[in-house]
């Protein structure tokens, strides 16, 4: 790791996407969000 840290578990907002928070070593809070592939 370099220097970041998880500030939120990661959660899955509806069947869209997968979220969570991360804060770098310098303070800098980042938003992280993946869009799920719905394909069934």
């Amino acid at each position: 790791m370099h220097g970041a840290e998880l500030v939120s578990e990661v959660v899955q907002y509806k069947n869209s996407y997968r979220l969570c928070y991360i804060r770098e070593k310098h303070g800098l809070l980042i938003g992280l969000a993946e869009q799920l592939d719905n394909k069934e």
